[in-house]
């Protein structure tokens, strides 16, 4: 199905309304992937604005996505390593990262249940000593061309919005500043499909604008 600007900013007004949570899920919403739309705008550029035209209310109607009240662990005892994704995240473990800290745990749940639709994992989670602070992050692989850089931004945002702070603090057992809330980060490669759409000053606006940091593998951190 082709998507020109007029179709992806219908459907984006509909997603919004039916279910924000799943906004950036390219499964229930396709147009979030796409690079340009087929009258030959840039896709996430037209989404980007506008989803930060204050009319539209998009930041008030993102925050309302409820937090899963989730009694199960998110410190998992096992982890799946078979997708690269996965492995990479493995291979990170206890590595350290300016501002973030050091990565302390992947592969965090957010289903309430195993029959909990449409909810994902928290791809890393990362510990600053100093700053007493815990970041969670979502992390692109290197070859991963699909995914746009949008999709990463509102999926770290929606997950930032689910998770349980209080849970958090209490399995991973890391002393917090409580004036410091959850840092939301996207780790991205250079050469990648995501470090291209980051040359978009609508891209870079709206992660300013969600306060998500970006990382730039083999680079450094850029916040907005």
């Amino acid at each position: 199905m082709g998507y020109t600007k007029e179709k992806v900013i219908e459907l984006l007004g509909k997603s919004i309304e039916s279910d924000i949570s799943t906004l950036y899920n390219p499964k229930k919403n396709k147009y979030i992937n796409n690079k340009e739309t087929d009258d030959g705008y840039l896709c996430y550029d037209e989404i980007a604005k506008y989803l930060l035209d204050p009319r539209n209310q998009f930041k008030k109607k993102f925050d309302s996505i409820p937090e899963k009240k989730r009694s199960l662990l998110y410190k998992q005892k096992t982890h799946n390593i078979r997708q690269k994704e996965k492995r990479l995240a493995h291979g990170l473990q206890e590595t350290e990262f300016e501002d973030i800290g050091e990565i302390i745990d992947y592969e965090i749940p957010l289903k309430i249940n195993k029959n909990d639709e449409n909810v994902g994992e928290i791809d890393m989670l990362a510990y600053n000593n100093r700053k007493k602070q815990y970041s969670i992050i979502e992390l692109k692989i290197q070859k991963n061309e699909n995914d746009s850089l949008l999709h990463a931004i509102l999926q770290i945002y929606t997950y930032y919005r689910q998770i349980k702070r209080e849970k958090i603090v209490e399995e991973y057992k890391k002393p917090t500043d409580k004036d410091k809330d959850i840092q939301k980060v996207v780790f991205i490669f250079k050469d990648s499909r995501q470090y291209e759409d980051l040359q978009s000053l609508k891209m870079q606006e709206l992660a300013k604008f969600l306060e998500v940091k970006i990382f730039v593998l083999e680079g450094k951190l850029l916040t907005f």
